[in-house]
């Protein structure tokens, strides 16, 4: 409500015997208004903030199991790391070992001085430090 309806209603008052009350109504009522738009105002802001609250909370929510996932996750991919340093370190090993098992046996035939049962107790052998039965041990886990 503006000023020249409360203008209006304060010349009616002094023409009219009626009008004081009319001008008092229209103050009253004014004031009121303004309460209500303030009250709805308000409460559309606590709502608007209810909401994003709501929205914020369920976010974090999901957030916290992405991360819970992706540390169960990195966890595995760390020790399947391990376990693959593990594994290539035996490897290393006995490549190194058949590389030796070899080199001593082309040795054994390439020796002037060889015999061939020379050659066979060197191959009979087998590679040394135990490749052959941790590769038998290896294919029968899997």
């Amino acid at each position: 409500m503006d000023w020249s309806t409360i203008t209006v209603a304060a010349i009616s008052a002094v023409f009219a015997g009626g009008g004081a009350a009319t001008l008092i109504t229209v103050l009253a009522r004014r004031k009121l208004t303004s309460a209500e738009a303030s009250e709805k105002l308000t409460d559309s802001a606590i709502q608007l903030l209810e909401a994003a609250k709501r929205d914020a909370r369920a976010d974090i929510t999901d957030l916290r199991s992405e991360l819970t996932e992706t540390r169960r996750e990195l966890a595995d991919a760390r020790r399947e790391a391990r376990e693959a340093g593990r594994q290539m370190s035996l490897l290393r090993e006995d490549a190194t070992a058949i590389v030796a098992y070899l080199e001593r046996v082309l040795g054994a035939i390439n020796d002037p001085n060889a015999t061939l049962e020379r050659v066979r107790i060197i191959a009979g052998g087998g590679p040394p430090n135990g490749v052959s039965s941790r590769l038998r041990r290896d294919q029968q886990l899997g």
